[in-house]
């Protein structure tokens, strides 16, 4: 019971980004001792830091959507354009939020029924430029740092749709530690949307690979596929064969390329 308890107060916290004692002990009908007892054993996971009179999310500096996006952007729109070969005709598939997974859309507009899902206020925008693309954007409370929407709202939509593909992207990318951000509601949706499809391709450069975020949201062996700008460190190589994961880089040896 603590266990759940703890789970729906995290998520209560991240939500609302800070909470007084007060607060916790009337919506979740608990003690004021036991409501101290529960913020420590928050804080000593890490993500949320004591303030007076009750606990807050923890704030780390991932630099802001509007500075990430023009970062490393022409590999951004290779890896887009070999993401989309992996899309085929009569697809629903949920695009990430994140500088990247945007740039697939302009080759998406080459097939045909095309479903795209995003939580994603700049995927929602970049997919308006193109008629042919059907959307659906899931709204909830704004975050201007990520430009996407999180909430119970987002998470309560997801439940209720069916998805191909998702196309995932990632701050930090590890072997050990998954896929990673330091977006705590972020993070939530991540976790939410890949409970309902198993085919999930990340769309990372580079840069990600050998970092690790906060909070991880996805085990690198559960991915399907990788897409990137170039071939990833040595020590990336043995896992992605082990769990039969597809890597797609520009000139990607082909027997690398058919690996399912």
């Amino acid at each position: 019971m603590r266990i759940e308890r703890l789970r729906l107060l995290e998520q209560y916290i991240q939500e609302k980004g800070s909470a007084t004692i007060a607060d916790i002990s009337e919506n979740f009908h608990i003690s004021t001792n036991t409501t101290r007892r529960d913020i420590a054993i928050l804080i000593g996971k890490g993500g949320f830091k004591k303030v007076y009179g009750g606990i807050a999310v923890e704030e780390f500096t991932a630099a802001p959507y509007t500075q990430r996006k023009s970062v490393h952007l022409q590999e951004k729109q290779s890896i887009g354009e070999l993401a989309a070969t992996l899309v085929e005709d009569n697809t629903v598939i949920f695009l990430d939020s994140g500088s990247t997974t945007l740039h697939i859309l302009e080759s998406l507009t080459l097939k045909q029924n095309i479903t795209v899902i995003t939580y994603s206020l700049s995927v929602l925008c970049e997919a308006a430029k193109y008629p042919s693309l059907n959307i659906i954007g899931l709204g909830g409370f704004f975050n201007h740092s990520t430009q996407s929407f999180s909430g119970r709202t987002v998470i309560d939509e997801l439940s209720q749709l069916n998805i191909h593909t998702i196309f995932m992207s990632a701050t930090c990318v590890s072997i050990l530690h998954g896929l990673s951000n330091y977006s705590f509601q972020e993070a939530e949706v991540k976790q939410s949307v890949t409970n309902s499809c198993s085919r999930v391709i990340l769309m990372a450069d580079h840069s990600k690979f050998g970092l690790v975020g906060v909070r991880s949201f996805f085990p690198f062996e559960r991915l399907s596929g990788i897409v990137t700008d170039k071939c990833p460190p040595d020590e990336f190589l043995p896992a992605i064969r082990e769990n039969h994961i597809r890597l797609l880089y520009p000139g990607c040896p082909m027997e690398t390329e058919d690996a399912e």
